[in-house]
């Protein structure tokens, strides 16, 4: 085995023994209890989370349903959450601060603490007519709605919470979607695609992430979709 291929090993398993360990936590596991759960001792989880003892791909699926994480977990290998991915395509599917559904120059935005900021939109002439052509020839969707009580600012429990909701069995189509779609997003770029094609296909995608199969909103992820576009 050559030192690139076995550097790559290296890498993987260290990859497979953090998600053993970020979902092993988020599921309230200590390492004895999964390990009891898989007939080894806590010692040996300890090992797999460390990357010192190779992780069978049996036993990387029965932890992923001990701890109710999709296996394609395993298979994020950038580094790069979730949460993170679903951010990169909010952002390349951004089109604009005036397509956002606001007419009015002045508004009293009430955040959830109870708090209130007025927020000043200020459109001179030239900006206004583009604001009003635009209304004229697209149609508003669910990606121009902004929300009445203003987002609070995107944190690490609202990025962990959309992790857990998007690997639940409900989400989990969709989570291939904003993995896969995000993929495909870096693949554009690298091939220099056209940015009005890269701007659809990112809010096509969104739209499939945020609406559940029935075609209801996910309010958990739309609230998602908001804190990351502002």
């Amino acid at each position: 085995m050559d030192k690139v291929t076995a550097d790559k090993g290296r890498a993987f398993a260290v990859h497979v023994g953090n998600v053993i360990s970020k979902w092993r936590v988020r599921h309230g596991y200590t390492q004895d209890n999964l390990g009891s759960d898989l007939g080894v001792s806590g010692r040996t989880v300890g090992k797999y989370e460390n990357a010192n003892l190779p992780v069978k791909a049996s036993t990387m699926a029965e932890i992923s349903h001990i701890c109710d994480f999709d296996l394609i977990e395993y298979v994020l290998f950038d580094g790069s959450s979730a949460a993170l991915k679903f951010k990169e395509i909010v952002d390349s599917g951004k089109i604009g601060q005036y397509s956002i559904r606001k007419t009015v120059k002045t508004e009293d935005y009430q955040y959830k603490d109870g708090a209130t900021q007025d927020y000043v939109l200020d459109i001179d002439s030239d900006m206004k007519y583009q604001y009003q052509r635009f209304r004229r020839s697209h149609k508003l969707d669910i990606l121009n709605e902004f929300p009445d009580i203003r987002p609070l600012p995107l944190c690490d429990e609202d990025i962990m919470e959309f992790e857990i909701h998007m690997a639940s069995k409900d989400a989990r189509n969709r989570l291939r979607i904003l993995l896969y779609g995000h993929e495909l997003m870096k693949l554009y770029e690298s091939t220099n695609t056209p940015s009005r094609t890269k701007v659809s296909f990112a809010r096509q995608l969104l739209k499939r992430i945020i609406l559940t199969k029935y075609g209801d909103i996910d309010e958990t992820v739309y609230a998602f979709y908001w804190k990351c576009y502002i």
